[in-house]
């Protein structure tokens, strides 16, 4: 959110917290021509945000989506357990539902990475 408010905000915007969405940064990217949905790294940074509310949020929308792109999520240890994936979500945060594993943090991490490196050549070719 750093990145929006100071780069991509006008002064009088900054403190409106209603701004500060995924949706605006997508928004305001592509006034300078920037598609930040076309990214390589962007499903799995999307993966992220569903997980992200998913743990949050407990049951509802995003970990119905997430259930739909990443599935392994909801298998113990990564693989099936011989029962099915109900990909219902109530206590994530107890280690119950969705499980994330170290591999899953450096995918994660690396998405990242990623994003920004490609988010600067982007805004380089644009300059």
């Amino acid at each position: 959110m750093l990145f929006l408010r100071q780069e991509l905000l006008g002064w009088r915007e900054k403190d409106n917290s209603k701004l500060y969405t995924h949706e605006e940064v997508r928004k305001r990217l592509g006034l300078v021509n920037v598609d930040i949905t076309k990214f390589a790294c962007w499903p799995k940074l999307e993966e992220l945000r569903h997980l992200a509310n998913s743990i949050k949020h407990g049951e509802g929308k995003s970990s119905k989506e997430l259930l739909q792109i990443a599935p392994h999520l909801f298998e113990i240890g990564g693989r099936a357990n011989g029962w099915p994936i109900s990909g219902r979500v109530y206590t994530p945060l107890l280690g119950e539902d969705i499980f994330v594993n170290p591999a899953h943090i450096r995918e994660y991490v690396g998405a990242l990475k990623q994003y920004w490196m490609e988010l600067g050549d982007a805004l380089a070719k644009g300059a």
